[in-house]
C-alpha cells in the first residue's frame, strides 16, 4: 500500500521519512482488552465552586504600551481541577487531565507566554504544568497552608508566592534547570496574612498587601531601580488588591471597607499619598474580589452582596455597575457573594465567579454583552444520560416522537437542587436549564430519538422535556390512591410512547408506574416487589421492562403482553439486595445483567427467564474509600471478621455497584460503587476486570477517596475532632458580611442525618457515586458523582483536537519530531515554496500557531500545490491532518480554502481512510484509528454545519432576489 504521489519536484527531508510513508498494519484480532483504555477529559456540572480565575494573557502583555486583543482562554478551578475555556472562536471547555492533591486551588499563575501553569492547592502542594499539554513537568511541597497568591513576573524569570505573613520570590523552572525551583529571596515584614501580590513591568519590583493594611513594596535589585521600597499604611481595613499603574510609579490600592488609594513617588523618591477616594458602589456591603489592568486604568471590584462594578482610576469614573442574580440564594434578602475577578489586557472583558450562585460570568462592558454565562450543579451530579446517536435507533412504526435534526451528542444532568441541564458533550457547555422539580432529580434519560428527556424526582413527579423546544410538555404523577410517591428511577421503552418509573409510598413501597407519553395519563400500575425499586430498564427492542429491587428479586414485566401471564411479572431470586440492572444492546439474546450488595453481578437470559454462566465477584475489585469514622479499609469487614464483629453479612455493605451500563455493542460492561473512587470495566464474555480508571485523586476535605487513612487526622476520634472545629473557628473568622451570616443560617438549618446540600451538618465533602451512562457509540462514559459529571473518553486524541481550544493543540508526533523540524526549517520551506515538506513538517510539529501559518501561505491558486501537500501526508500524519482541518473550518474566515482542502484531502486521501476504518471497526487496525475515526467524524460535522449556514443565506438571498430586482428597477426608471 502506498500513499498518493506529489505533482511536485521538491522532496521531503530525510528526516520526515517516516510521515510520507504508510505505516505497516499490524495483523491478527486484537481482544477487547488490548484496546479499551478510559481517560479523563472534562468534568461537567460545578462550572465554578471557588478558587481563582483569570485570562491567559497576562506579566508583561499586561503592562504593554500597546494595546492587546482580547484573551483567548480563560482559566478557572472546578473542584480539584483547572478547567479552560477558549473565549475567542469556537467556545469550547475543557479540563486538564491533572488533578490537585487538596481539595481545592488557592492559588494559580500563568507565564507571560502561556506555556507554564503554576498551581498551588490548600495543602500547600505546588505543581508546574504544561498548558499546552496537561503534564506535571515538577512537584513541589512549599510546607506551608497559608499560600494566598502566586505571580509569575513579566519577564518570566521568577515566581512570587505567599507563605503566610512572607513573600516568597522563586527562580522559574526552565528545560535548563529540568523544571526545578529555586529560592531567590525571602521577604518578611507584614504582621498578618499576605493576600495579593503584584509584579512591576520591569520585574524589578513587587507589591504586596494583606489583612495587617499595609502595602508594602519590595526590591529585588535595588541598583537598577528607580523607585524605592517601603510600607504604605493608611488603609483602615484588610487591602483586598494593590497594583502598579501604567508609569511603573503609581499605586494603586483597594480595601475591604471601599478606599481607593493612589500613592506615587515624588521628587525626592519616597512615596506619597496623592488621593483618597472612597468607592461609590460599595453600598452596604464590603469588597470581596479585585481586578486591575493597568493599560486601561481599569479596576473591576467584587461586593458581598452580589454588585460588580467598573471604575476607571485616573478620573474615578464608574463606568459599569451590575448585579449578580441567583435564585439559589440562602438567607432571604443576603446577595451572592463574588469570589474572584479579573479584567483582560485591554480592559475590554470582565470575568467574575462566584462559589455560593455557582456561576462563571464573562462581561463585554462596551458592548453590554455576556461572552460566557454558566451556572452548574450546586451539590454535585445525582443522574447522567446520553443522547442516542443520530440513527442508531429506528422507532417504532406509530411513534409519538419523530426524529430529530439535532445531530449533536448530548448529555442530560439531573441535581440535588431539582434542576435538570443539558450539556454539549463537543464544547462542554450547558445550554439549557429546567427547574420546575422542587426536590432532587434521582433518574433521567432520553427517548429513542433523542428529542425529549424524562426526569423523575423526589417531588412526586415524572416530567418530560423537549430538547428542541426547552419546554416542558408533560408532567406525570401516580394516582392519588397511591398517595405521595418518590420516584427514584425512570427508563423508556424502545418506541418512546411508554414511561416507566419506580417509586416508593407508604401504600406502595415497591410499585413501578407506566405512562403513556402521548397524553400523560397513568396506564398502569406494576405491584410485586416488596420493597424499594432500585433499578428499571426497557429492552432495546421488545416490550419487555426489568425491575430490581431491595427484597432481593429481579422481575421482568411484558408490557404489552402480561395478560397472558395473570398480569404479574416473572421473578428472579438472587442471594441479596438487588441494587442495579442493566440490558445489553444489539445482541441475539435479551442478556440483562444484575448487581447485588455482596458485590456479585449476575447474567440472566430474559427470553429463557435463567442465569448465563459465568458470575462476577467484583467485591475485591472495587476498593471502596473510607468514610467519616471508619475503624477499617473497606471490604475488610467481611467473612470471619464480620460475623465476629456481629454485623453478619457476607461482605462489606460498602462494596457492592450502584449502576451498570453495556457498551453499545455489548462487548463490555461499565460499572460503580457509591464509595469507590473507580470506574471498572468488565469484559462480557471472558468475565474479566478489563481496566479499573481513577476518577479522582482528591483529597483534602473530601472524605471517602482514600482506602486508608492517618487516625490522627481522623475527625471521628478525640484528635481529629478538635482540628475540624479549629479549622472551622478560622474559617468562620475569615468570612465577613453577607458570607458571615449567610454560614450562621445554614449552620441553624442543619438537620440531623443530612450528609448533603442544604441543612447538611458535615463541614467536608462526601465522595459519593450515583450513576453512569455510555454514549452512543461507545467511546465515552461519563460518572455521576458529588463532584460533578466525569467524562472519559477512550479516543486518542489530542486535547487540542476534539474537546479544548487551539492553545492546547500541541501534539508532536512521536518518533518524527526531531531537530531537524523546527521553525527555522519551515520559514526556509516556506521561503524556497517547497510547500509539501512544510505542510508535513508543521504537522510533525503539532503546534496550531505553526500549521495555520504554514497552511495560510500556500496558495489556492492553482490547486496543484493543495493537491501536492496532501498527497506528500503518510498514514502516521493523516488523523493530525484531518483534525486541524476541522479545527479551521471550525475557527480560520478562510471559508474558501479551508474547504479545498477537505475536499481534496477526502479525495486523494480516500483508500487510507477506507482502509484505516474498516480495519479500526474489525478490531484489527492501529492504535491511530481511534484518532482518525474522531478526527473525520469533526470534519464532517463542520462541513455540514457551514452546508446548514450557506442554505439558510442561499434561502434569504432567494427571497429577496424580487425584491432587489424591483428596487433595481425603480431606480433605472427614475435614472431613464
Amino acid at each position: 500500500m502506498s500513499t498518493s504521489t506529489s505533482s511536485s519536484s521538491s522532496e521531503v527531508p530525510s528526516s520526515l521519512d517516516g510521515a510520507v510513508t504508510t505505516a505497516k498494519i499490524t495483523s491478527g484480532e486484537p481482544s477487547v482488552a488490548t484496546r479499551l483504555s478510559f481517560a479523563f477529559t472534562n468534568l461537567l456540572g460545578p462550572t465554578y465552586n471557588g478558587g481563582p480565575v483569570r485570562f491567559s494573557t497576562r506579566g508583561s502583555s499586561s503592562l504593554s504600551q500597546e494595546a492587546q486583543p482580547p484573551p483567548s482562554l480563560l482559566l478557572s478551578t472546578v473542584s480539584s481541577r483547572v478547567q479552560v475555556t477558549d473565549l475567542s472562536r469556537s467556545n469550547r471547555t475543557a479540563c486538564l487531565p491533572m488533578e490537585i492533591r487538596g481539595s481545592a486551588i488557592a492559588a494559580m499563575t500563568t507565564s507571560p507566554d502561556n506555556s507554564l501553569l503554576f498551581t498551588v492547592d490548600t495543602d500547600g502542594f505546588a505543581m508546574v504544568v504544561a498548558l499546552s499539554t496537561g503534564l506535571v513537568l515538577h512537584r513541589l511541597n512549599l510546607k506551608t497552608k497559608t499560600v494566598r497568591a502566586a505571580e509569575f513576573s513579566p519577564d518570566g524569570r521568577y515566581i512570587a508566592v505567599t507563605s503566610g505573613r512572607k513573600v516568597v520570590v522563586w527562580y522559574a523552572p526552565s528545560a535548563r534547570s529540568g523544571w526545578q525551583m529555586v529560592v531567590k529571596h525571602t521577604f518578611a515584614g507584614h504582621i498578618d496574612e499576605v493576600m495579593h501580590l503584584s509584579w512591576s513591568a520591569d520585574s524589578n519590583a513587587l507589591i504586596s498587601s494583606g489583612n495587617d493594611m499595609m502595602v508594602r513594596v519590595w526590591i529585588l535589585d535595588h541598583s537598577v531601580s528607580d523607585i524605592p521600597s517601603g510600607c504604605l499604611v493608611e488603609h483602615q481595613a484588610p487591602v483586598r488588591g494593590s497594583y502598579f499603574g501604567k508609569s511603573g510609579k503609581d499605586i494603586y490600592s483597594v480595601a475591604r471597607n471601599g478606599f481607593l488609594l493612589h500613592w506615587k513617588v515624588d521628587d525626592s523618591g519616597v512615596w506619597v499619598l496623592q488621593s483618597k477616594n472612597h468607592l461609590e458602589a460599595v453600598k452596604g456591603g464590603t469588597i470581596t474580589a479585585v481586578g486591575f489592568d493597568a493599560f486601561s486604568d481599569m479596576l473591576v471590584i467584587g461586593l458581598s452582596h452580589g454588585i460588580f462594578a467598573l471604575y476607571e482610576v485616573t478620573t474615578m469614573a464608574l463606568l459599569q455597575e451590575l448585579s449578580l442574580v441567583s435564585a439559589t440564594t440562602l438567607g432571604g434578602s443576603a446577595g451572592c457573594s463574588i469570589t474572584h475577578a479579573d479584567i483582560s489586557p485591554g480592559g475590554d472583558w470582565i470575568c467574575i465567579g462566584s462559589a455560593h450562585a455557582r456561576q462563571l460570568l464573562v462581561y463585554e462592558w462596551r458592548s453590554e454583552t455576556w461572552i460566557l454565562k454558566q451556572q452548574g450543579h450546586h451539590h454535585g451530579v445525582r443522574c447522567v444520560a446520553y443522547s442516542p446517536l443520530a440513527g442508531s435507533t429506528k422507532p417504532k412504526a406509530g411513534s409519538t416522537i419523530t426524529a430529530g435534526q439535532n445531530h449533536r451528542q448530548l448529555l442530560a444532568t439531573g441535581g440535588m437542587e431539582g434542576k435538570v441541564k443539558l450539556w454539549d458533550t463537543v464544547s462542554g457547555f450547558c445550554y439549557a436549564t429546567f427547574a420546575d422539580h422542587t426536590s432532587t432529580v434521582e433518574g433521567v434519560c432520553f427517548t429513542p430519538t433523542g428529542n425529549a428527556v424524562i426526569s423523575a424526582s423526589l417531588d412526586g413527579s415524572v416530567r418530560a422535556y423537549d430538547s428542541l423546544r426547552y419546554r416542558n410538555f408533560r408532567v406525570m404523577t401516580a394516582p392519588s390512591a397511591s398517595g405521595l410517591v418518590q420516584f427514584t428511577t425512570v427508563s423508556v421503552d424502545g418506541g418512546g410512547d411508554v414511561v416507566a418509573a419506580g417509586g416508593t409510598s407508604a401504600q406502595a413501597p415497591g410499585a413501578v408506574y407506566l405512562w403513556a407519553l402521548k397524553t400523560g395519563d397513568c396506564i398502569d400500575v406494576l405491584s410485586g416487589h416488596e420493597a424499594r425499586v432500585s433499578a428499571l430498564d426497557f429492552c432495546w427492542d421488545s416490550s419487555l421492562l426489568a425491575s430490581t429491587s431491595w427484597d432481593r428479586t429481579l422481575r421482568v414485566w411484558d408490557v404489552y403482553g402480561r395478560q397472558t401471564k395473570a398480569g404479574s411479572g416473572e421473578s428472579l431470586i438472587h442471594q441479596g439486595q438487588v441494587t442495579a440492572c442493566a440490558f445489553a444492546r444489539n445482541t441475539e439474546k435479551n442478556v440483562l445483567a444484575t448487581a447485588t450488595q455482596a458485590g456479585h453481578i449476575y447474567f440472566w437470559d430474559t427470553t429463557e427467564g435463567r442465569e448465563m454462566g459465568g458470575s462476577i465477584d467484583a467485591s475485591r475489585d472495587i476498593a471502596a474509600g473510607r468514610g467519616q469514622g471508619s475503624r477499617a479499609t473497606g471490604g475488610l469487614t467481611s467473612g470471619k471478621k464480620a460475623r465476629r464483629d456481629g454485623t453478619g453479612g457476607p461482605a462489606d455493605i460498602t462494596q457492592y455497584f450502584t449502576d451498570l451500563c453495556f457498551s453499545p455493542n455489548g462487548q463490555w460492561l461499565a460499572a460503580v460503587c457509591p464509595r469507590s473512587p473507580y470506574l471498572m470495566i468488565y469484559d462480557t464474555r471472558l468475565r474479566v476486570l478489563l481496566c479499573r480508571t481513577t476518577m479522582t485523586c482528591a483529597q483534602g476535605n473530601i472524605i471517602g477517596t482514600k482506602r486508608f487513612l492517618n487516625s490522627k487526622l481522623d475527625r471521628g476520634t478525640d484528635t481529629g475532632a478538635a482540628l475540624a472545629v479549629a479549622v472551622q473557628d478560622q474559617e468562620y473568622e475569615e468570612l465577613e458580611g453577607a458570607d458571615r451570616k449567610r454560614k450562621r443560617i445554614t449552620q441553624a438549618e442543619r438537620l440531623p442525618g443530612v450528609k448533603a446540600g442544604y441543612g447538611s451538618k458535615q463541614d467536608y465533602q462526601l465522595w459519593r457515586v450515583f450513576g453512569l451512562t455510555v454514549s452512543g457509540d461507545g467511546r465515552q462514559v461519563c460518572v455521576a458523582t458529588s463532584l460533578g459529571a466525569h467524562v472519559f473518553s477512550s479516543d486518542r486524541v489530542a486535547l487540542g483536537a476534539d474537546t479544548a481550544t487551539t492553545a492546547l493543540s500541541f501534539t508532536p508526533v512521536t518518533g518524527l519530531l526531531t531537530e531537524r523540524v523546527n521553525v527555522e526549517q519551515i520559514v526556509k520551506m516556506v521561503k524556497d515554496e517547497n510547500w509539501p515538506a512544510a505542510v508535513v513538517m508543521a504537522l510533525v510539529t503539532g503546534d496550531a500557531k505553526i500549521i495555520d501559518y504554514v497552511f495560510d501561505v500556500v496558495p489556492m491558486d492553482p490547486p496543484d500545490s493543495i493537491a501536492a501537500c496532501i498527497g506528500s501526508v503518510g498514514l502516521r500524519l493523516l488523523p493530525t491532518l484531518i483534525s486541524t482541518l476541522s479545527r479551521r473550518l471550525r475557527d480560520s474566515p478562510h471559508l474558501e480554502a479551508n474547504m479545498l482542502w477537505a475536499r481534496l484531502a477526502l479525495e486523494m486521501q480516500y483508500q487510507n481512510l477506507d482502509r484505516e476504518l474498516h480495519n479500526f471497526a474489525d478490531g484489527s487496525g492501529t492504535e491511530a484509528g481511534s484518532t482518525l475515526r474522531v478526527a473525520l467524524v469533526a470534519l464532517l460535522e463542520q462541513v455540514l454545519a457551514h452546508r446548514k449556514a450557506a442554505d439558510s443565506i442561499g434561502c434569504l438571498m432567494r427571497d429577496n432576489t424580487h425584491a432587489l430586482m424591483y428596487l433595481a428597477n425603480v431606480q433605472a426608471s427614475i435614472d431613464g
